[in-house]
């Protein structure tokens, strides 16, 4: 029976610990997919622009014979995308486009999506750090 008193908690903690672990890797699959389903809309869209400059897009711009990503409008729609898919709470939730950078006529840009989940059963105060960092590239040399 002491026995019981010893391994029941453990056996508890671990079982706590197993969930957490199990919804971060869950959280992480998603944000990973959304910012892949970004990634082809961005594609797509610079594709759709390279054959006819006067498609609608939401994301890309043709200006002077050159595709660019509105990078602002793409950060706060994933943040946005983010918030609505994710059902847990995430701190310090960023989404960051830079300008893109250039070499030989491609394009280069870098999506980073960071954040720290909050954990589900497992008290804050443990100091337990669930961050993540998720990032694409994107590289487009079309012109429109």
């Amino acid at each position: 029976m002491i026995e019981a008193a010893y391994v029941l908690p453990l056996f508890v903690l671990v079982l706590l610990f197993v969930l957490e672990a199990y919804v971060y890797a869950l959280n992480g699959m998603v944000i990973s997919d959304v910012v892949t389903d970004m990634h082809h809309v961005l594609i797509e869209e610079a594709s759709l622009l390279a054959v006819d400059s006067s498609a609608g897009a939401v994301y890309t711009t043709c200006s002077a014979n050159v595709l660019s990503f509105n990078t602002g409008d793409v950060s706060t729609a994933l943040v946005n995308q983010i918030n609505n898919v994710i059902d847990f709470q995430i701190s310090d939730l960023a989404a960051t486009m830079p300008a893109a950078t250039s070499s030989n006529g491609f394009a280069y840009y870098t999506i980073t999506v960071t954040g720290s989940m909050d954990p589900v059963v497992i008290p804050s105060d443990i100091g337990i750090d669930f961050s993540f960092n998720v990032k694409t590239s994107i590289a487009i040399k079309a012109a429109c």
